[in-house]
C-alpha cells in the first residue's frame, strides 16, 4: 500500500501567442508566464485545501484512532474555551489548532516502527504544511509548539513558561488530559 498516493502532483500551464510577424518573442513568453501564474491563482487554494483534506483521510486511513481521538480533543477545547471564558476569535483559534494539531504525523506515515526522535519531527512537518495553505498559516506556529513543556523540557525550541504560545499551552494540556483520561500511552517530552 503507498502512502504516496495521496498528494497528487499539479502543472499549471499558460499560453501565449505570436500572431503576427512583427509580434516580440520575448513579451509572448512574458505572457505565457502572466497566463501561467494567474492559472497557479485561480486553482491554488482548491488544490491546497483537497491535499489538506487527503492527508487528514490518509491519517484516519492509516490510524483508525485518530479521528475519534481528535474529535475527543475538540469537545474538551470547546468545553476548556467555556470555562476559561475565551472570546470567539480565541475560541476559533483554539477549535482550529485542536483539529490540525497532529497533522504532521502524516509525514512519518512511511516508517514502520517510529523513533523518538523521528515521532519530534512531527511538530516542524505539521507547522510547515500548515504555514504554506493561507487559511492555516495563523496556527501553524501554534502547532509548531504544541510539545514544548512549561519547565522547558519539551520540542522543538526547549521553550518554557511564557515563552510559550498560550494557544500551544492549551493544546498541551488538552492532549494530556486525553491520554490521562483515555489510558493512551503517555508521550515523551
Amino acid at each position: 500500500k503507498s502512502y504516496y498516493q495521496t498528494i497528487l502532483p499539479s502543472v499549471a500551464l499558460g499560453v501565449g501567442t505570436k500572431n503576427l510577424e512583427t509580434d516580440v518573442v520575448q513579451e509572448i513568453l512574458l505572457t505565457a508566464e502572466k497566463n501561467m501564474y494567474d492559472n497557479k491563482m485561480d486553482l491554488g487554494p482548491e488544490m491546497r485545501e483537497n491535499t489538506y483534506k487527503k492527508l487528514l483521510l490518509k491519517l484516519e486511513e492509516v490510524n483508525p484512532n485518530f479521528k475519534m481521538r481528535i474529535d475527543r480533543h475538540i469537545d474538551l477545547a470547546k468545553q476548556f474555551s467555556k470555562f476559561l471564558e475565551l472570546g470567539s476569535d480565541d475560541t476559533e483559534t483554539l477549535l482550529n489548532l485542536t483539529r490540525n494539531h497532529e497533522i504532521g504525523l502524516v509525514s512519518l506515515l512511511h516508517e514502520g516502527n517510529i523513533s523518538v526522535e523521528s515521532k519530534k519531527l512531527h511538530v516542524e512537518n505539521g507547522y510547515r504544511i500548515l504555514n504554506a495553505m493561507p487559511n492555516y498559516a495563523d496556527i501553524s506556529k501554534y502547532v509548531l509548539h504544541h510539545h514544548e513543556n512549561w519547565d522547558g523540557s519539551g520540542y522543538p525550541d526547549h521553550l518554557k513558561g511564557e515563552e510559550i504560545p498560550v494557544p500551544s499551552r492549551l493544546i498541551r494540556i488538552i492532549d494530556w488530559y486525553d491520554d490521562l483520561m483515555h489510558n493512551t500511552k503517555l508521550k515523551t517530552g
